[in-house]
């Protein structure tokens, strides 16, 4: 009945049943706790959600991965992601990180990437195995909302305890067809000689030299993977038509010609290309 109550939105309605379970023999369990804990979370009511926490704690009832997560990320709402992080800190290691990644995408899914930042770093000091999915919904919850500074702060983390090429499914792995992966597999199944009928002439193809390299290469290509070539394509347009905005600004802003702006933003793409942005 309180699960129904919840789910219809009459909450306070919950409330007062909840409170009368005991007139009439009835001993709330863990599942009724959780029903009316994600209730007060819907409607942000939540120092009554955190109060009905703490009792069934005390009352040694076990709170499930949902009850944890809502409360969690109705702390994070409201700006107190140090007590989501308590809430999450009693749960094992296992389920702390499968819960932890979930709370990163929902965050991510909000747009609140400066907190799914705080509780990214946490996890790779728990876990080496990013999950490919959620560092991708990160990746492009930060271009959308133009943070880009925290994907390089993650990526340096990242590289900085060797995460970045030993990645679960595999930043280093020739699957991606990039860098010196992708010629190792070309030299193992292509014959040294082929033989034609008439020599062809190749048009000259202009191409990016540093195709799999850079710093932002291995996460680029992961979100690219998941999200697909035109949805990538479509963030990183923004994020340049943005950078070269950017860029003009500064060139009116110290009287900068045409050509300089030219030649600067010539620049940026060359930065781009040896970062891995363009991978």
């Amino acid at each position: 009945m309180i699960s129904g109550y919840c789910r219809d939105g009459h909450v306070s309605l919950a409330v007062k049943f909840f409170h009368k379970m005991s007139d009439y023999g009835c001993t709330p369990d863990s599942v009724t706790y959780g029903a009316l804990i994600s209730g007060l979370c819907t409607e942000s009511k939540l120092s009554e959600a955190s109060q009905l926490y703490e009792t069934m704690i005390d009352k040694g009832l076990s709170p499930c991965e949902v009850t944890r997560l809502t409360l969690a990320y109705e702390y994070c709402k409201q700006g107190d992601a140090a007590s989501a992080m308590i809430i999450l800190e009693r749960l094992e290691k296992k389920l702390w990180i499968r819960t932890v990644n979930t709370l990163i995408r929902k965050l991510c899914s909000e747009k609140k990437v400066g907190v799914a930042a705080l509780f990214f770093h946490k996890l790779l000091d728990k876990d080496p195995n990013v999950d490919r999915i959620t560092l991708a919904a990160f990746t492009t919850a930060c271009y959308d909302s133009n943070k880009y500074a925290l994907v390089s702060d993650l990526s340096e983390k990242m590289i900085s305890k060797g995460i970045a090429t030993g990645f679960k499914g595999g930043f280093g792995t020739s699957s991606f067809m990039a860098g010196e992966d992708y010629g190792m597999l070309a030299k193992s199944v292509l014959p040294n000689h082929v033989r034609v009928a008439k020599p062809v002439r190749l048009a000259a193809m202009m191409k990016n030299v540093n195709e799999g390299k850079g710093l932002f290469a291995p996460i680029v290509v992961v979100t690219r993977n998941i999200i697909g070539k035109k949805r990538l394509n479509q963030l990183r347009g923004k994020a340049i038509a943005l950078h070269s905005q950017v860029i003009t600004e500064f060139c009116k802003s110290i009287g900068a010609d045409s050509k300089q702006r030219q030649g600067l933003i010539r620049l940026a793409k060359k930065n781009g290309e040896r970062l891995g942005f363009l991978a």
